[in-house]
């Protein structure tokens, strides 16, 4: 008896240190285990978040023009094999009914085109570095282009697309036919322009006005301009004998066009 108590009270000892040393780091572990089994909330104040204002069409319109200007770099990612060929045609066709009953072309115009042989589809995906892009979205582009090239009618159209809007931001018409759907004169010209922007007038925020002169005194071209309110954009609709182009162009050095064709 008196050996038992002589080392039982040392070997108690050594296990209460030994337990003291291990249960702090049990403790814990336990208390993990059942953290980690719970849904966590934690107050998160609005002013901490981070603030995304997307583009208005007006500077998305100037980011896509922009992109070829040496002064101001933007950075692009133009996914030229576009493969996703049902929504391909399905934004084709939403493409082909808003030009059509817009009165921009006549629906004949695609007769001949077979979207399956005809169509390309190309993205084009747009950052200014000047806002922050590591924090941006992109603005979507969509560049559809129709051919098709048969003696002796050849024609083509090229339709550049707000990926946000779904809106034609520009429109480049070619066809040999072209006079017998779109009169040469200013009066025409006049009348396509004022469709072409009552159907962007879907959207607010655009305004646009007439750039003078309206009608430059020329034979075998015609043009009008009109500005972009709030931009360093213009729109030139021009005409030829066998083209329609609804184009986006940058000012260049503030341009004054009032003088353009004096003289």
């Amino acid at each position: 008896m008196k050996l038992v108590k002589k080392w039982l009270f040392p070997v108690l000892t050594c296990l209460i240190v030994a337990g003291a040393a291990v249960l702090p780091a049990r403790v814990s572990q336990a208390r993990d285990a059942r953290q980690f089994g719970q849904i966590h909330t934690e107050e998160l104040k609005a002013d901490a978040l981070p603030v995304y204002a997307p583009l208005s069409l007006a500077d998305r319109m100037v980011l896509f023009t922009d992109r070829y200007s040496a002064q101001h770099p933007i950075l692009s990612s133009d996914e030229g094999a576009y493969a996703d060929t049902l929504t391909k045609l399905q934004q084709a066709q939403m493409v082909q009914e808003l030009l059509t009953g817009s009165g921009i072309v006549p629906e004949w115009v695609f007769e001949d085109f077979d979207p399956y042989e005809h169509l390309t589809v190309s993205r084009l995906l747009l950052w200014d570095p000047a806002e922050g892009a590591a924090a941006q979205e992109p603005s979507v582009f969509y560049l559809f282009h129709w051919t098709y090239y048969t003696t002796p009618h050849n024609k083509s159209l090229t339709v550049n697309v707000d990926g946000e809007t779904g809106l034609p931001i520009e429109v480049i018409v070619f066809d040999t036919n072209m006079s017998q759907w779109f009169p040469y004169g200013w009066d025409e010209l006049h009348d396509m322009a004022n469709r072409y922007f009552e159907m962007m007038g879907l959207v607010d925020g655009l305004d646009i006005e007439p750039m003078e002169p309206a009608e430059p005194d020329s034979k075998n071209y015609l043009a009008l301009y009109y500005s972009v309110i709030g931009t360093n954009l213009h729109y030139s609709v021009s005409r030829n004998p066998t083209s329609l182009g609804i184009s986006l162009e940058l000012n260049q050095n503030e341009t004054d066009f009032s003088g353009l064709y004096d003289g």
